[in-house]
Protein backbone atom coordinates (compact mmCIF):
# COMPACT_ATOMS: atom_id res chain seq x y z
CA UNK A 1 0.00 0.00 0.00
CA UNK A 2 1.49 3.66 -0.99
CA UNK A 3 0.28 7.51 -1.13
CA UNK A 4 -0.77 9.30 1.65
CA UNK A 5 -4.49 11.78 1.82
CA UNK A 6 -5.77 13.63 4.57
CA UNK A 7 -9.11 13.57 5.68
CA UNK A 8 -11.59 14.81 8.96
CA UNK A 9 -13.43 12.20 11.05
CA UNK A 10 -17.03 13.13 10.89
CA UNK A 11 -19.11 13.75 14.27
CA UNK A 12 -19.14 10.28 15.16
CA UNK A 13 -15.58 9.09 14.83
CA UNK A 14 -15.84 7.58 11.17
CA UNK A 15 -13.37 7.52 8.81
CA UNK A 16 -13.56 7.27 5.53
CA UNK A 17 -11.64 4.80 3.83
CA UNK A 18 -9.49 6.55 0.86
CA UNK A 19 -10.60 4.54 -2.25
CA UNK A 20 -7.14 3.54 -3.60
CA UNK A 21 -6.57 1.94 -0.37
CA UNK A 22 -10.35 -0.09 -0.28
CA UNK A 23 -9.20 -2.51 -3.08
CA UNK A 24 -6.30 -3.56 -1.26
CA UNK A 25 -7.80 -3.97 1.89
CA UNK A 26 -10.66 -5.97 0.91
CA UNK A 27 -14.08 -6.20 2.63
CA UNK A 28 -12.85 -6.74 6.05
CA UNK A 29 -10.10 -5.23 7.91
CA UNK A 30 -8.75 -5.00 11.19
CA UNK A 31 -7.63 -1.77 13.09
CA UNK A 32 -5.41 -1.72 16.37
CA UNK A 33 -2.83 0.38 17.88
CA UNK A 34 0.82 1.03 16.64
CA UNK A 35 3.66 3.32 17.34
CA UNK A 36 6.84 4.33 15.25
CA UNK A 37 9.58 5.80 16.61
CA UNK A 38 11.61 8.73 14.82
CA UNK A 39 14.36 8.24 12.55
CA UNK A 40 16.63 9.93 15.22
CA UNK A 41 18.56 8.01 17.79
CA UNK A 42 16.30 7.83 20.36
CA UNK A 43 13.37 9.67 18.33
CA UNK A 44 10.25 9.99 19.95
CA UNK A 45 7.71 7.13 20.17
CA UNK A 46 4.72 8.33 18.13
CA UNK A 47 1.37 6.36 18.50
CA UNK A 48 -0.69 5.60 15.47
CA UNK A 49 -2.97 3.40 14.40
CA UNK A 50 -2.55 0.48 11.87
CA UNK A 51 -5.01 -0.89 9.43
CA UNK A 52 -4.09 -4.73 8.20
CA UNK A 53 -5.83 -7.09 5.22
CA UNK A 54 -7.65 -9.51 6.66
CA UNK A 55 -4.74 -11.96 5.38
CA UNK A 56 -1.76 -9.65 6.99
CA UNK A 57 -4.01 -9.42 9.98
CA UNK A 58 -3.84 -13.36 10.42
CA UNK A 59 -0.26 -13.64 9.77
CA UNK A 60 0.40 -11.17 12.45
CA UNK A 61 -1.71 -13.23 14.62
CA UNK A 62 0.45 -16.58 13.59
CA UNK A 63 3.65 -14.54 14.67
CA UNK A 64 2.18 -12.86 17.88
CA UNK A 65 1.34 -16.80 18.92
CA UNK A 66 4.29 -17.95 18.20
CA UNK A 67 5.65 -15.80 21.27
CA UNK A 68 2.68 -16.55 23.80
CA UNK A 69 5.77 -18.17 26.30
CA UNK A 70 7.42 -14.91 26.53
CA UNK A 71 5.83 -12.79 29.55
CA UNK A 72 6.48 -9.48 27.90
CA UNK A 73 5.48 -9.72 25.00
CA UNK A 74 2.08 -11.95 25.46
CA UNK A 75 1.30 -8.52 27.35
CA UNK A 76 1.98 -6.58 24.97
CA UNK A 77 0.18 -8.50 22.44
CA UNK A 78 -3.01 -8.61 24.81
CA UNK A 79 -3.04 -4.52 24.30
CA UNK A 80 -2.75 -4.47 20.56
CA UNK A 81 -5.47 -7.19 20.16
CA UNK A 82 -7.71 -5.61 23.21
CA UNK A 83 -7.85 -2.37 21.02
CA UNK A 84 -7.98 -4.14 18.21
CA UNK A 85 -11.48 -3.64 15.81
CA UNK A 86 -12.92 -5.22 12.87
CA UNK A 87 -14.13 -3.51 10.19
CA UNK A 88 -16.43 -3.75 7.42
CA UNK A 89 -17.07 -0.07 5.56
CA UNK A 90 -20.33 1.23 5.35
CA UNK A 91 -21.92 1.83 1.94
CA UNK A 92 -20.12 5.43 2.11
CA UNK A 93 -16.70 3.91 2.88
CA UNK A 94 -16.69 4.79 6.58
CA UNK A 95 -15.34 2.78 9.50
CA UNK A 96 -15.48 3.80 13.22
CA UNK A 97 -12.48 4.46 14.83
CA UNK A 98 -13.11 3.79 18.72
CA UNK A 99 -12.77 6.35 21.51
CA UNK A 100 -10.34 4.02 23.04
CA UNK A 101 -8.29 4.18 19.38
CA UNK A 102 -8.75 7.77 19.26
CA UNK A 103 -7.44 8.35 22.40
CA UNK A 104 -4.30 6.13 21.92
CA UNK A 105 -3.79 7.79 19.05
CA UNK A 106 -4.41 11.71 19.94
CA UNK A 107 -6.73 11.48 17.50
CA UNK A 108 -9.34 14.51 17.30
CA UNK A 109 -10.63 15.21 13.80
CA UNK A 110 -7.73 15.87 11.06
CA UNK A 111 -6.06 12.63 10.19
CA UNK A 112 -3.59 11.10 7.14
CA UNK A 113 -3.56 7.68 5.97
CA UNK A 114 -0.79 6.69 4.54
CA UNK A 115 0.21 3.71 2.69
CA UNK A 116 3.02 1.41 4.55
CA UNK A 117 3.78 -1.36 2.30
CA UNK A 118 1.48 -4.33 3.28
CA UNK A 119 -0.77 -1.90 5.71
CA UNK A 120 -1.53 1.20 6.30
CA UNK A 121 -1.71 3.46 9.11
CA UNK A 122 -3.82 6.09 10.57
CA UNK A 123 -1.83 9.78 12.14
CA UNK A 124 -3.44 12.36 13.88
CA UNK A 125 -2.47 15.16 11.47
CA UNK A 126 -0.43 16.89 13.63
CA UNK A 127 1.52 14.09 14.78
CA UNK A 128 2.15 12.96 11.59
CA UNK A 129 3.51 16.54 10.24
CA UNK A 130 5.71 15.97 13.45
CA UNK A 131 7.15 12.73 12.44
CA UNK A 132 7.75 13.71 8.90
CA UNK A 133 9.54 16.72 9.71
CA UNK A 134 12.06 14.66 11.43
CA UNK A 135 12.17 11.46 9.56
CA UNK A 136 11.70 12.93 5.93
CA UNK A 137 15.34 13.62 4.68
CA UNK A 138 17.38 13.25 1.82
CA UNK A 139 19.35 11.23 3.32
CA UNK A 140 17.04 8.98 4.79
CA UNK A 141 15.53 8.51 1.58
CA UNK A 142 18.29 7.82 -0.32
CA UNK A 143 19.15 5.05 2.44
CA UNK A 144 15.95 3.80 2.24
CA UNK A 145 15.75 3.33 -1.40
CA UNK A 146 19.26 2.39 -1.63
CA UNK A 147 18.24 -0.68 0.68
CA UNK A 148 15.39 -2.09 -1.34
CA UNK A 149 17.58 -1.51 -4.58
Amino acid sequence: MYGKSEHNLDTKGRLCIPARLTEELGDKFYITINATADADPGGEMRPHLTIFPAAAWAQFQEKIAQCQDDDEAAAEAAMIFAYASECTPDSSGRVPLTAEQREYAGITKAVVVNGNNRTADIWDADSWQAHQKVTLRPIRVRRTLSRGL
